[in-house]
């Protein structure tokens, strides 16, 4: 059938999480004609394509918590420490995700590399709401946003190297965009260079930024915050955090992500979402600052 389930993954021991084999094995479901798929049967593209949609679950709740009537962060951590932890927990989360009332042919979990992950990004047809296309072509020729599992201190160590930027970084842009062999990766030297890095070329602008969101560490952010000088000394094109004006302006939402902003006020109360006392501030500051800038 092509596809990986995750009934079974309540049954593989805390200690074992992080391997990825015995993770896999215990993840398979039985299909209806009673077949259940063999991690060795699956290639390591295939297996990425699988560990990216279970990974890319939590990623998405994280990044737009809060902001749909969907599963937020609250919801996930409940389902993970009342369920033990470990690869328990993680089933239960997992579940969150799954149409429970689907048949077993359709409660998979995305694991073919060339139907999941590449032909979506090789349709050039828009479909008037996706710009899956265009953002992962920015990454694969700029910005290098390749999301990963090999750095360390996180959950998902056994998810690679199936999850490595030589596999979702290269490889994927490479097929999806019909890269030659030649091709090494994004230019993110020259796209720091050009667009400023957190010096933005810029005047007028107001940069509004989420504090609970990963992606908000790539932008401006206030000069108490953990990444507000996350330079290296091995980097060469990175510069430190800067408003060139003082026509420029930082909104810093509290425990939100970066597009919560982009909400009108009181827009998510029909669905039990009100808006806090920081979403009512950043509302009222963007608004002045757009009323200055047409002044």
């Amino acid at each position: 059938m092509g596809c990986f389930g995750v009934r079974r993954l309540a049954a593989v021991p805390r200690h074992e999480w992080h391997d990825a084999r015995v993770l896999a094995c215990h993840v398979t479901v039985e299909m209806h004609e009673g077949i259940c798929l063999v991690w060795s049967e699956a290639s390591l593209k295939d297996r990425s394509a699988f560990f990216g949609e279970l990974f890319g679950n939590f990623q998405g709740t994280v990044q737009y918590n809060l902001e749909q009537n969907n599963t937020h962060v609250k919801e996930v951590c409940a389902a993970v420490t009342t369920n033990g932890g470990g690869v328990a927990g993680f089933a239960a989360a997992a579940a969150l995700f799954s149409n429970e009332s689907a048949p077993f042919a359709d409660r998979c979990i995305q694991s073919n590399w060339t139907s999941d992950v590449i032909d979506p990004l090789t349709n050039a047809t828009f479909d008037g709401e996706s710009s899956m296309r265009q953002w992962i072509w920015q990454s694969c020729s700029e910005f290098g946003f390749f999301q990963t599992t090999t750095g360390g201190n996180h959950p998902f160590l056994g998810f690679a190297p199936a999850m490595g930027v030589e596999l979702i970084g290269r490889e994927m842009c490479k097929e999806a965009y019909n890269l030659g062999n030649d091709y090494m990766g994004p230019n993110t030297v020259w796209a720091a260079t050009n667009y400023g890095g957190r010096v933005i070329g810029a005047t007028n602008v107001t940069f509004p930024n989420g504090n609970s969101d990963p992606w908000h560490a790539l932008s401006v952010v206030n000069t108490t915050a953990e990444f507000y000088d996350a330079c290296t000394a091995s980097e060469a094109s990175c510069t430190k955090q800067k408003l060139q004006s003082a026509t420029d302006a930082l909104v810093f939402l509290e425990n939100t992500g970066h597009c919560r902003d982009m909400y009108s006020p009181h827009a998510l109360e029909k669905v039990g979402i009100p808006d806090t006392e920081s979403v009512q501030w950043a509302h009222a500051k963007i608004a002045a600052r757009v009323a200055n800038y047409l002044a």
